[in-house]
């Protein structure tokens, strides 16, 4: 702007320079500077102005002085005619300054110059002639012409957009009105030259077209509001679908360039008598800010308590001094009064806003408070849906993330692995189960059990640097997004259960939390189901190691696939029966006779046919059916003791519990009903148990095991040696029998003089009044070597392999003397029994 209007500037004085020795065409007395000075300062004054969206059109009776300058004044009496009169106008009446002050008195001095330079150039000798009225109409309509445009332009530097068809609609309406005007100024010239009494009709013709001019400029300003307002209302609907912002803005903009001016207002109150966020509008760009209702201007005061004004005082605390004029409307909704809405600064200071122009700003109010009414309503849903989802997406106790969204956050950063495209890049996904969190809310409460989960979730965030959520109940999900190795991923994991084995101060004391962790790479191979699946499988592995933390290793062939429809399978078939309870037989080491048989489980699966037992149970016990498996077992092996009974065989009938059944307390109850079922004693009934199993809670389990005891069943020590069992407590545990480990049996094969272990278990079983059974037995010899080191019962291929009990009837028939040892060994085996009793002793 700046450059155009030095510009303009320059081809003005340029033209005045080039032109400062010419004469006046006409000499009269009257016609001098000043005179023609007050007459461009007295058109400036009296504009129609043709409003648009930023600034407005404007039409004057200018070409009336420009024509009478080219005929009476010499170029530099004209050029400072212009620029004086002009100036005083703009400068004093006006109210212009700076850039917009310069822009005009150098476009009105570019126009006289060309004016000038194109009347010289056609060199007429008769002024008053008409060679001269066709030279000074051509120069005058040309100079407008050209005028034209540049506004144009300059309002397009501003901002305000180019439109093609307003440039074209401007060059016809001036070139008719400069046509007008010319032709009024060169008839009031003759007619002063020979007539001057005439001028006063002439005058009267002028100002009546002036009136009504600016009359029908009113009504088109009026038909143009009212077309802005129809297009206003359907941009206000569009913009309520928007957030409240984005609407206030819209309705600040639209109500600006409805009103034409260069500022809106928008006050909104949150209570009565206190006043609340302000925004305003300045260059389609939305401020906001907080005002103190002391600060307050009187018509916004006025229409915050329910009243439209308009006015011409300064509209805005905080807008320019010698603003001339301002509308504010209330905004009410459904009999609640928001706040208002204000426009001011016309484009215009000359301006005003009648009664009409406040019935129409208070018309689109109106509108303005549905739309942001609808906009607070969207942004309520919008803000409602997001919580709502994010309640979905988080655990509701801690606030971390849940399964779903885990399964987002790895979908994000598989992405980003997949970018860098390599293995490394991935980093691990680490799943944590807290070991026995269930005696915390049965011992302290459920509220400091939830004490204790938030205070892990928090620690686990504050100790990693990636995402951490709660998968639900005591297991937790932990990204590592920087693992970059297999030994740095179980590292970091194992420096987070360092963190969640710290006391914990819940309930007024402190508790310890152990927990197992599974990790599983993460590749932009596989997807985040897969990946939890795997660290899920290696944390149940992690159960068995020394340090609670495993890292999947991938099995061939689909053994995830394989696993998965397993687990779906399991209680389907449990459902049908279609899982079968075989049979290992249990003889007497001395005799060989087979006295009892343990129940062993079996399941021949449709598709991945048999299914080893460790599986089912691994299955059961992470799918929530191991005491369904449990009873399911419990039932047949009972029921085909009873039907052995029946065939006149009293066999006794060993059957495996786990751990979740001696914590249930309902467990010695079901196995009562199950004996109340048939007539079998419960004496022919044993149940055994894992040695570790029972010694990581032995307090608990003591209390199932008295019960069961009480019943009459037997109960055995399963896998005794392998674990980390405490004497006192197994002299404490209800016990009948202990069973030495496979381990031990299979060394005595390989090392014959090995059978330490095996003697001190066999001799502290007998003291504490227990029987003891060696299981592992693959051949008579170790057979016999047990008979001789004192053990009771044997079990192992050598004496029967598993088998359905229909199977197992021709084994149970052979003759007992085919099933004995040698009568020498039988001796022998008492003798040694004797020399051992008297050593232990």
């Amino acid at each position: 702007m700046w450059a155009l209007t030095a510009l303009l500037a320059v081809l003005a004085v340029a033209v005045v320079v080039a032109e400062r020795d010419q004469v006046a065409p006409l000499d009269r007395p009257w016609a001098t500077w000043w005179t023609l000075a007050a007459m461009f300062a007295i058109s400036e004054v009296f504009v129609v102005h043709v409003p648009r969206v930023t600034s407005a059109l404007s039409h004057s009776l200018r070409e009336i002085p420009t024509a009478f300058g080219l005929l009476l004044l010499t170029p530099s009496q004209y050029m400072i005619a212009v620029i004086v009169g002009t100036g005083a106008a703009l400068l004093f009446v006006v109210r212009q300054r700076g850039m917009k002050l310069a822009f005009n008195l150098a476009h009105f001095g570019f126009e006289a110059a060309l004016a000038i330079t194109i009347y010289r150039a056609l060199g007429v000798d008769e002024p008053l002639g008409l060679p001269g009225w066709l030279a000074v109409l051509f120069a005058v309509v040309v100079a407008s012409a050209a005028g034209a445009p540049l506004t144009d332009f300059a309002i397009f530097l501003t901002g305000d957009g180019f439109s093609r068809a307003a440039v074209l609609r401007g060059l016809v309406t001036n070139s008719f009105s400069a046509v007008a005007n010319c032709s009024v100024a060169i008839l009031s010239l003759l007619l002063a030259t020979r007539q001057p009494v005439a001028l006063v009709l002439v005058a009267v013709v002028a100002g009546l077209l002036f009136l009504v001019l600016r009359a029908n400029a009113g009504l088109a300003a009026r038909y143009s509001r009212l077309e802005a307002l129809y297009r206003v209302v359907g941009e206000l609907t569009r913009a309520g679908e928007a957030d409240l912002t984005h609407s206030a803005q819209t309705v600040l903009r639209e109500a600006k360039l409805l009103a034409g001016t260069r500022r809106a207002e928008l006050y909104v109150l949150p209570g009565p008598a206190r006043s609340g966020p302000h925004g305003t509008v300045i260059d389609d760009t939305l401020h906001t800010e907080r005002l103190d209702a002391a600060r307050l201007p009187e018509h916004v005061r006025e229409a915050l308590a329910g009243r439209a004004v308009s006015t011409t005082q300064s509209p805005s605390a905080a807008g320019p001094a010698g603003a001339t004029a301002a509308m504010a409307a209330p905004l009410w909704h459904d009999g609640e009064l928001w706040g208002a809405l204000v426009v001011a600064e016309p484009l215009f200071a000359t301006a005003r806003f009648d009664s009409e122009d406040l019935r129409m700003f208070e018309t689109f109010t109106a509108h303005a408070v549905v739309t942001l009414h609808n906009a607070r309503l969207t942004d309520d849903l919008r803000g409602e849906v997001a919580a709502r989802d994010h309640e979905a997406r988080h655990d509701a106790l801690t606030g971390l993330p849940n399964w779903r969204e885990f399964l987002t956050i790895l979908a994000r950063h598989r992405a980003g692995a997949d970018a860098h495209a390599t293995a490394s890049a991935g980093g691990a996904v680490l799943l944590l189960a807290l070991h026995d969190f269930r005696e915390i809310n049965e011992a302290l409460g459920h509220r400091a059990g939830d004490q204790a989960l938030i205070e892990i979730g928090r620690r686990l965030r504050q100790a990693n640097s990636g995402p951490v959520a709660r998968l639900g109940g005591d297991q937790f999900a932990v990204l590592l997004p920087e693992s970059a190795t297999t030994s740095e991923a179980e590292s970091r994991a194992r420096e987070l259960l360092s963190h969640i084995r710290r006391p914990i101060p819940v309930a007024g004391t402190s508790v310890v939390i152990s927990a197992t962790a599974g990790l599983a790479r993460v590749t932009g191979n596989d997807n985040g189901e897969e990946a939890l699946a795997q660290a899920d499988n290696a944390m149940w592995q992690a159960r068995s190691t020394a340090d609670g933390v495993h890292t999947y290793v991938a099995e061939p062939e689909g053994d995830l696939t394989r696993r998965l429809r397993l687990a779906v399978d399991l209680a389907p078939a449990l459902d049908a029966g279609e899982l079968e309870v075989w049979y290992q037989p249990k003889a007497d080491a001395r005799t060989g006779a087979i006295g009892s048989v343990e129940a062993l489980l079996r399941w021949k699966h449709p598709t991945y046919g048999f299914v080893a037992p460790p599986k089912i149970v691994m299955l059961a016990e992470r799918t929530g059916q191991m005491r369904r498996l449990t009873d399911y077992v419990l039932a047949a092996a009972l029921a085909q003791a009873n039907a052995w009974a029946q065939g006149g065989r009293c066999l006794g009938v060993a059957v495996n519990i786990s751990t979740h059944d001696l914590h249930d307390t309902t467990f010695p109850a079901t196995v009562r009903r199950l004996l109340a079922q048939g007539t079998t004693p419960a004496e022919v009934l044993t149940l055994e148990i894992t040695e570790g199993g029972v010694m990581r809670d032995p307090e608990r389990c003591l209390a199932v095991l008295d019960e069961l005891a009480a019943l009459g069943v037997g109960l055995s020590v399963d896998d005794f040696g392998t674990g980390y069992s405490s004497l006192a407590y197994l002299d404490r545990l209800p016990v009948h029998e202990v069973k030495i480990d496979r381990s031990f049996v299979t060394r005595l094969e390989a090392h014959p003089q090995d059978t330490t272990v095996i003697k001190s278990t066999v001799d502290l079983g007998h003291a504490l009044g227990l029987r003891v059974v060696a299981e592992g037995v693959e051949s008579a010899d170790v057979q016999q070597r047990l008979a001789r080191l004192g053990c009771d019962v044997v079990q192992g291929y050598h004496i029967g392999r598993p088998a359905p009990a229909q199977d197992l009837a021709d084994l149970l028939d052979i003759p007992a003397d085919r099933r004995t040892l040698a009568e020498e060994q039988v001796a022998d085996i008492h003798a040694l029994a004797r020399r051992s009793t008297v050593w232990t002793t």
